[in-house]
C-alpha cells in the first residue's frame, strides 16, 4: 500500500515540502510589500486579506483548550470501523473549535462577516422574490448596482438565505450559525469519504487534522463554508454510489451526490473545478468494476444536470452568470492585482491555510508516489488510495483556478473547498502516536497565531 511505503521514507519528503512552502510564503510576504502600500488591491496583509495586529487576549484560551483536547484525543481507539459516536465527537469538536476561534476576537466580530455591506445578508431585504431575482441575476444592468459578493457569485447562497428568512431565521446570527454548522459538517463528511474509499485506519489518522485545520479561521466566518459543505457531501454521495453493490442503490446515491454537486456550482463559479475531485473518487475507489464506475458516473451526471436544468427553467443560465461576473471582476480590484505575483501568492495562501502538517504530508505522499511511478505506473495506480488521490485532485483544481486568473488573492477563503481535500495527506505522517500528536499541535498553533495576529473581514 502506498501510505505504508510512504511512512517508511518519512524524513526527506516533509523537509523538502515544508522548506519549499516556507520559501514561497517568505517570497510572497517580501514581494507583497508593494501590494500592501497600494490601497487599490485592498490587501494590507498581502498575500492575505486583512491587516496584521498582534493583540492576544484571554479569549483565545477556549480555542487553545479545544486544540489541546484534540491533540490528546488523537489516536484513541484501534478499530478501523467508523461508528456514529465517533462522527458525533468529530463534529462536536470541530464546531467548538470553529466557534471558539471566531469568538476569540469578540462577540460582535462573530457576525461582522455577515453584516458587512459587501456581503449577501445585508442586501437580502432589497432583493426581489426568488423567481424574479433569477431572471435578472445575469443582467449586467441590474448586477452593477449589487454589492461585490453578489456580483462575484451565482444566486444559490442567496436562495438559501431567502429560504431561511421564510422559516423565520432572519437574524445575522442564524446566517453565522449556518457557517459554523457547515464547518462541522465538512469535517465529518471528509472523514466519511476517507473511510469509504481508503484502506486501513487512514480515516482515524485524518480526523484530528480535519478538526483543527488552520483554515477554520476563515471557514467559520464566511459563506464559503456552506459552499464547501455541498461539495463535500456531494462527494460522499459519489463515494457511496461507487461502493454500492446493488444498481438501484448505486443510482440513488449517485443522483443525490450529483444533485449536491450541481447545486454547489450555483453557490460559487469556482466549484466547477471542484468536480475533478468526485471524478477521481469514482476512478480511484478500489475493488469496484468498470460497470459500477460507469453507472456511478451516469447517476452523478443525471443529478447534476437536473439541477442545472431546473435553474435554466427558472431563467438563470450558469454560463451567462459567469460571463457577467467576469466583466465585473476585471472592473474591480482585480485589475490592480498583478497575476505574476498572485500566481505565487495564491500558493503561499495554500501553505498558510493548510498548515505545516498537511504540507509535510503532501511531501511524503508525493515523494512516495514519484518513487513508485519510476518502477511501474500501473503499480502506482493499483497501490494508491484516496488519501493520495484526494489531495492530487485538490491540487489540480487549484492549479486550474490559478491559471484562469479569476483567483487573484483572497484564496484563503475562495479555495476553502479545495483545502479540505488536502487534509488526508497528513494521515501519512508519523507512525508513532507522539509524532502524530506533535504534527496536530503544530496545526493548532498555526491557527491560533493566525486568529490572534490577523484582522480579516472573514
Amino acid at each position: 500500500m502506498l501510505l505504508a511505503f510512504a511512512r517508511r521514507r518519512l524524513p526527506v519528503g516533509p523537509l523538502l515540502a515544508v522548506s519549499g512552502a516556507t520559501a514561497v510564503v517568505a517570497w510572497a510576504v517580501v514581494r507583497g510589500a508593494a501590494i500592501r502600500r497600494n490601497p487599490d488591491p485592498k490587501l494590507e496583509a498581502a498575500p492575505l486579506v486583512g491587516s496584521w495586529d498582534w493583540a492576544p487576549t484571554w479569549k483565545i484560551l477556549p480555542a487553545a483548550l479545544v486544540g489541546l483536547a484534540v491533540v490528546l484525543w488523537a489516536g484513541r481507539g484501534r478499530s478501523e470501523r467508523l461508528r456514529g459516536r465517533e462522527l458525533a465527537v468529530i463534529g462536536a469538536l470541530n464546531f467548538a473549535w470553529t466557534v471558539a476561534l471566531a469568538w476569540s476576537q469578540g462577540r460582535a466580530v462573530m457576525i461582522d462577516p455577515v453584516t458587512d455591506p459587501t456581503e449577501y445578508w445585508a442586501r437580502l431585504p432589497k432583493l426581489p422574490p426568488a423567481t424574479d431575482m433569477l431572471r435578472v441575476w445575469a443582467d449586467p444592468l441590474w448586477m452593477r448596482n449589487q454589492p461585490v459578493h453578489l456580483k462575484g457569485h451565482p444566486p444559490g447562497y442567496v436562495l438559501i438565505l431567502k429560504a431561511m428568512a421564510q422559516m423565520g431565521l432572519r437574524s445575522p446570527w442564524a446566517a453565522a450559525a449556518l457557517s459554523w454548522l457547515a464547518a462541522a459538517s465538512v469535517a465529518v463528511g471528509l472523514v466519511v469519504i476517507v473511510r469509504l474509499c481508503s484502506t486501513g485506519d487512514a480515516w482515524r489518522r485524518s480526523a484530528p487534522f480535519a478538526i483543527v485545520a488552520p483554515y477554520a479561521v476563515w471557514m467559520g466566518t464566511s459563506a464559503d463554508a456552506v459552499f464547501t459543505t455541498f461539495g463535500v457531501w456531494g462527494v460522499v454521495g459519489v463515494a457511496l454510489s461507487s461502493r454500492a453493490t446493488a444498481p438501484r442503490t448505486r443510482w440513488l446515491f449517485g443522483v443525490l451526490g450529483g444533485s449536491a454537486l450541481g447545486f454547489a456550482i450555483f453557490l460559487s463559479y469556482g466549484m466547477a473545478l471542484f468536480l475533478v475531485i468526485p471524478g477521481l473518487v469514482i476512478l480511484g475507489t478500489p475493488s469496484i468494476s468498470w460497470r459500477a464506475r460507469v453507472q456511478s458516473t451516469l447517476a452523478t451526471a443525471v443529478g447534476g444536470v437536473a439541477v442545472v436544468t431546473l435553474f435554466a427553467v427558472l431563467h438563470f443560465w450558469w454560463f451567462d452568470g459567469l460571463a457577467t461576473t467576469r466583466v465585473f471582476y476585471w472592473k474591480g480590484s482585480a485589475k490592480f492585482r498583478p497575476w505574476g505575483y498572485f500566481f505565487v501568492a495564491n500558493i503561499a495562501n495554500v501553505a498558510i491555510a493548510s498548515g505545516p502538517a498537511v504540507i509535510a504530508g503532501l511531501g511524503v505522499v508525493v515523494g512516495a508516489g514519484v518513487r513508485r511511478a519510476r518502477t511501474s505506473l500501473r503499480s502506482l495506480i493499483r497501490t494508491a488510495d484516496l488519501a493520495w488521490l484526494l489531495p492530487i485532485g485538490a491540487v489540480v483544481a487549484m492549479l486550474g483556478a490559478n491559471v484562469s486568473q479569476l483567483s487573484k488573492g483572497e484564496t484563503e477563503r475562495i479555495w476553502l473547498p479545495f483545502f479540505v481535500f488536502l487534509v488526508p495527506a497528513a494521515s501519512s505522517l508519523g507512525g508513532a502516536l507522539w509524532s502524530r500528536r506533535l504534527w496536530i499541535a503544530l496545526q493548532v498553533a498555526t491557527a491560533l497565531v493566525l486568529q490572534t495576529g490577523l484582522l480579516s473581514k472573514w
